[in-house]
């Protein structure tokens, strides 16, 4: 199948449940796990929590330092990352009253930790499916997918399993909103207009609604005006992919890698404080991506 033949999420969709259980699920099956939920499930617990995390740190990560990168070792798994201010530390500090989550799918595991640092998250999901697939789990409807073994991850990464039993809970609460976007319209929201965030959190979307560099940027700089001056913006996504499947159908995925993201934040005005790439450690031909970047960056 040539590319001009997949399938695009803007115009096409894709089966929401379908793309939790290919990618998401904890059956034995799923062999994501390392990179696309408990990666970027512990930058984001070291980008939040207080104090951060020095990477020599003893635990989850181990880490030897190469110029002015810091390869480490993700439960056993290498990556590496780098600070804009040069010391290789994820301090704490993103924390507010509104973030706004743009992601692909109908996934959550990345909100558990955020949902401890803002009082208010508002999901924004760019088909009807999504939203039923995530108020299924909002309302605590029967067959609401179940995230169950994320909630185990956060009892590894935080150490207290009585606030872990709490974290549906918390999640549940700080949801005050799951709303439809449109991502043709400047607007997102269009006709309601939020009110600016503290933090924008994109997860995979990006590559999933642009044809092209002009796409991607343009894109980009919608989602940029959710943010208050001076907020904070995270981004993970999977570089150098070019399809994802989900269920029988091959979904378009932008191909894009480092350099380029890396100029996009810059172009746009934006100091990068935290910069994490997790080498592919999955074996699957469902999706080709070669690496999950995460990233942290502020307004100047």
């Amino acid at each position: 199948m040539d590319s001009s033949s997949h399938k695009f999420y803007p115009v096409h969709g894709f089966d929401s449940r379908e793309h939790l259980e290919t990618y998401f699920s904890n059956k034995p099956e799923v062999v994501f796990g390392d990179d696309i939920t408990k990666f970027p499930m512990e930058c984001l617990h070291r980008a939040f929590s207080e104090g951060g995390t020095d990477c020599s740190a003893s635990g989850l990560f181990s880490s030897f330092m190469i110029a002015d990168t810091c390869v480490e070792q993700v439960n056993g798994k290498e990556s590496y990352f780098s600070t804009g201010d040069g010391n290789h530390k994820l301090r704490g500090h993103i924390k507010g009253e509104l973030l706004i989550d743009i992601s692909t799918g109908a996934f959550i595991h990345h909100l558990y930790t955020a949902s401890g640092y803002f009082k208010q998250i508002c999901a924004l999901k760019c088909s009807e499916q999504c939203i039923m697939e995530l108020n299924k789990w909002n309302n605590k409807r029967t067959g609401a997918f179940d995230w169950s073994h994320i909630i185990k991850h956060i009892k590894c990464l935080e150490g207290n399993s009585d606030l872990c039993q709490d974290k549906d809970i918390t999640l549940n609460t700080a949801i005050t909103k799951i709303m439809k976007c449109d991502t043709d319209k400047e607007n997102l929201t269009d006709p309601e207009v939020l009110p600016p965030a503290d933090c924008v959190i994109s997860a995979v979307l990006l590559e999933f609604i642009s044809k092209d560099q002009n796409d991607y940027i343009g894109n980009f700089r919608k989602f940029v005006k959710l943010l208050k001056p001076e907020g904070y913006l995270i981004l993970f996504g999977a570089l150098n992919t070019t399809y994802a499947m989900i269920g029988q159908d091959k979904v378009h995925v932008f191909k894009y890698d480092e350099s380029f993201v890396r100029k996009v934040l810059i172009d746009e005005g934006f100091i990068i404080d935290h910069w994490a790439v997790q080498k592919r450690t999955a074996v699957s031909d469902l999706i080709d991506y070669k690496e999950i970047i995460f990233i942290t960056a502020r307004r100047e």
